[in-house]
């Protein structure tokens, strides 16, 4: 695996004091671009590419799914990284993005589908985009990987006027790095 050749292995249980969270559910390593980490996970065995520039990052628990949070711009755009055992990508969508619903009017779905990401990884594809309360359009971008009984899902919330330059890059690195 190529990560092995460029991987070193880092002990992060705070990350220079910014991870607010007791214990962490995946490590982190070095990447080869000095921007960015890899972070892994066991239970299911997956990396995923994160930045090393956002303001927190925080392990979350919701009813006993953990994710990791990442966020930038005072919590204004925010990508998680989680998985869960034992559901189909239809129930992880819905975990994911329709607890959201209540937040956006005028919602369009505008990516429903399955794409393939650079790795040659097959994954699911949805994206919506709405008004949210403050009157701005944001959007979620969201990817699913199975594998067996486990699905993997990252998903980006962002104002849709921040979905450019550096957030962008992190967005498609992310997806398109992914590693089982």
């Amino acid at each position: 695996m190529q990560i092995r050749h460029y991987l070193m292995i880092i002990s992060v249980i705070i990350i220079f004091g910014i991870c607010n969270s007791s214990a962490i559910a995946g490590e982190f390593y070095l990447h080869q671009d000095n921007q960015y980490w890899w972070y892994y996970s066991d239970d299911p065995h997956f990396f995923a590419v994160v930045p090393n520039n956002a303001e927190r990052y925080v392990i979350k628990t919701i009813f006993g799914y953990e994710f990791l949070e990442i966020s930038w711009d005072d919590g204004s755009v925010i990508m998680e990284i989680g998985s869960m055992v034992g559901n189909d990508t239809d129930t992880v969508i819905d975990f994911v993005a329709k607890r959201w619903d209540g937040l956006l009017d005028n919602q369009l779905v505008f990516a429903n589908w399955e794409i393939t990401t650079s790795n040659k990884l097959k994954t699911y594809f949805y994206a919506l985009e709405g008004v949210g309360p403050d009157g701005k359009k944001s959007m979620l971008r969201s990817v699913y990987f199975h594998q067996g009984d486990a699905v993997v899902y990252l998903a980006m919330y962002v104002p849709s006027s921040k979905y450019q330059g550096a957030i962008k890059n992190h967005w498609l690195r992310a997806v398109n790095e992914f590693e089982w």
